[in-house]
C-alpha cells in the first residue's frame, strides 16, 4: 500500500499534468536545415500547408541566416514573403540584428495592411561556451550582445521573442552542462524580453532526473507556461523527458515531423523527435493536441518520400 505521503506526491504530480499540449512543429526549419537533400521552395510551401492542415498552429518556416552557411535556408526570405497573416504563429530563427533587418525589412514582410505574416523570432545560444562557438563562432556573452539589438527592434514591431538554449542535458565537447549556467541563461533572456524558452536536449543524452533537476530551479525565475521541450530522440529516450516535462506542468513541446534533421555537432547525428510520435505518446494519455494523427502521419510519408527518405 501507498503511503499518504506518497499518495499525496502523485496526487499533485497529476494534478499539475495539462489537459492540453501545444506543439511547435521544427520540421521546416530544424528538420530541413539538418537534411543533405535540399528541398525546393514550393514543397516547403506545401509541407507548410499541410502541416496546417493536420492542425498545427504554430511553425518554424525558416532562418535568415548567412545562406552560404546553412544552404537549406537559402531561400527562406523568399519563403515567408508567401505566407500569409492568419491565427498561427510561424517563426523564423534570428541569428543577430542584419538578419533580422533583411529578413523583415529588405525584404518587405510587412503587408500593405501592416500585418507581418513572420509573428516569432527565435534567437539561439547554448549552455555550453565550446557549442555555441562551433554552432554561431561567438561566445554566449557575445550572443547577448548581438540579442540585445535584435529584440528592442523585435519588440518595436510587436514581433514575438522565443530564446532557445541548446546543450541543457548534456554537450558533444563538454559533457555535462551545469544547471545554473541553465538558469543564468534564462534569467538573460527574460530581461531581454523574451516571452517563451526552449530546453533544448541537443544530443538526446539527457534523463528525467535532469529535466527534473532544470525545471526545479528555472520555475523559480520563469513561469512553466513559457517553458518549452525540444528533445532529440538519438538513444528513443525523448518521450521519458516530455513525460517528466509533463509533471511539472509544461504544455509546450517541439518535434519535427517524420523526425526531420537533427544536431550537425553532434558525434551520433541526434534526430529530433518525430511529430507523430508525439502526438500518438499524448493522445495515449488523453491530452488533447488539436492534431489530426491520421492525416498527419500522411505528411510524414510525403515528405520523406520528397526527400527520398526511407
Amino acid at each position: 500500500m501507498f503511503s499518504k505521503n506518497l499518495k499525496k506526491y502523485y496526487s499533485n504530480v497529476l494534478d499539475k499534468i495539462p489537459k492540453n499540449v501545444k506543439i511547435i512543429e521544427v520540421g521546416p526549419r530544424d528538420g530541413l536545415q539538418n537534411e543533405k537533400n535540399i528541398l525546393c521552395l514550393y514543397k516547403k510551401l506545401e509541407l507548410i500547408n499541410r502541416l496546417e492542415k493536420n492542425g498545427l498552429k504554430h511553425i518554424e518556416v525558416g532562418s535568415f541566416v548567412n545562406p552560404k552557411l546553412v544552404p537549406q535556408m537559402a531561400d527562406s526570405y523568399q519563403l515567408v514573403s508567401y505566407l500569409k497573416a492568419k491565427p498561427i504563429t510561424y517563426s523564423v530563427l534570428v541569428p543577430n540584428l542584419k538578419g533580422f533587418e533583411q529578413g523583415f525589412f529588405q525584404n518587405s514582410l510587412v503587408t500593405n495592411d501592416g500585418t507581418i505574416p513572420v509573428n516569432e523570432i527565435v534567437l539561439f545560444t547554448a549552455a555550453s561556451e565550446t557549442f555555441n562557438k562551433k554552432n554561431t563562432n561567438v561566445s554566449i556573452e557575445e550572443s547577448f550582445k548581438r540579442f540585445e539589438l535584435v529584440s528592442k527592434e523585435a519588440l518595436k514591431k510587436k514581433i514575438s521573442i522565443r530564446g532557445s538554449i541548446s546543450c541543457c542535458l548534456g554537450c558533444p565537447y563538454e559533457g555535462s552542462v551545469k544547471t545554473d549556467k541553465i538558469i543564468e541563461i534564462i534569467q538573460r533572456y527574460a530581461d531581454i524580453g523574451a516571452q517563451y524558452i526552449d530546453i533544448a536536449d541537443t544530443i538526446g543524452v539527457g534523463t528525467p532526473k535532469q529535466i527534473h533537476e532544470i525545471l526545479d530551479k528555472a520555475t523559480q525565475h520563469f513561469s512553466i507556461d513559457r517553458l518549452t521541450g525540444h528533445f532529440h530522440d538519438t538513444s528513443d529516450t525523448a518521450l521519458n523527458l516530455v513525460d517528466a516535462c509533463l509533471e511539472h506542468g509544461m504544455s509546450i513541446f517541439h518535434s519535427s515531423v517524420a523526425g526531420l534533421g537533427g544536431c550537425p555537432f553532434s558525434p551520433k547525428r541526434a534526430g529530433n523527435l518525430a511529430t507523430e510520435k508525439l502526438i500518438e505518446h499524448l493522445h495515449k494519455r488523453d491530452i488533447y493536441t488539436g492534431i489530426d494523427l491520421n492525416t498527419l502521419k500522411s505528411t510524414s510519408e510525403w515528405i520523406k518520400e520528397a526527400l527520398n527518405k526511407k
